[in-house]
């Protein structure tokens, strides 16, 4: 195997590894946890709060849905996905009186939409990524390589964006929106609720962020490849020029030509 195949090769299946991570990372709910310290509230008083109230409760969220570890969940509504869990709001038709929230709530829901959006469009450059690349595996064209490497290095940009705009919309979440009506939002929690509840990533971030790093050295190792690929073709392309260059020479010259017939020279 060829240095350029096996650079080919080794992208293919880290390309592959990108997707899945990514696409694990997109699918799961664990991106942010919520540890709310019970022992406190309850001594101060806040027992019915942690009982009744979703924002009073440990939970873990993912892009798509939060999900609960309080035995009771009598919290929980009937739009939920299960027993656990709750879809989170992306305002998708829009409700009656969106468009008199706040600026920074309007720009919270838009940078959501935007997080689902460009990862799974980063998820679907790198899909395209892979089959070129691996159509550039088997039949070793030089330009399909490298636009392998060009797209999955494009799906990574969307996927650096995607996390640029969740990290927004965090900021906006804890620090910007003002809404006091909206339980589920930072800006309607009482003192002590702020106080005692810590907030960690977890693993489904974590696993995105890798997925992306993994991305970016398939591209990296498809570019390689065809380059390699490219130094390659420039020396096949000397060598035959030089050789024909040799066969004019030879024709212009007419050089003598041995023959057996009747042992002479001509």
């Amino acid at each position: 195997m060829t240095s350029s195949s096996l650079g080919v090769s080794l992208a293919v299946a880290f390309v592959i590894v990108s997707i899945g991570l990514v696409s694990v990372g997109l699918s799961t709910d664990y991106w942010l946890q919520y540890n709310v310290d019970y022992t406190i509230l309850e001594l101060s008083g806040f027992t019915k709060e942690i009982q009744t109230t979703e924002h009073w409760n440990t939970r873990h969220r993912g892009i798509f849905r939060e999900c609960y570890t309080n035995k009771t969940r009598s919290f929980l509504s009937l739009n939920t996905i299960d027993i656990n869990c709750k879809y989170l709001e992306f305002e998708i038709p829009e409700s009656d009186g969106f468009e008199q929230r706040s600026q920074s709530y309007k720009t919270f829901i838009h940078l959501r939409r935007c997080v689902v959006g460009f990862l799974l469009l980063c998820i679907l450059l790198m899909v395209v990524g892979l089959v070129m690349g691996g159509l550039g595996c088997w039949l070793s064209p030089r330009k399909l390589t490298r636009a392998a490497g060009i797209l999955v290095l494009l799906a990574v940009f969307f996927g650096v964006a995607a996390m640029a705009f969740f990290h927004g919309a965090k900021v906006l979440e804890d620090d910007k929106i003002e809404e006091k009506d909206i339980a589920w939002l930072r800006s309607s929690w009482n003192t002590s609720l702020k106080q005692y509840t810590t907030m960690r990533y977890r693993w489904s971030y974590i696993l995105t962020w890798v997925g992306l790093g993994v991305g970016i050295i398939s591209s990296v190792l498809f570019l390689i490849a065809s380059w390699i690929t490219h130094q390659k073709d420039k020396g096949l392309m000397k060598l035959h020029d030089r050789l024909s260059m040799r066969s004019r020479a030879y024709e212009y010259f007419d050089f003598p030509n041995f023959t057996s017939e009747k042992g002479s020279v001509r």
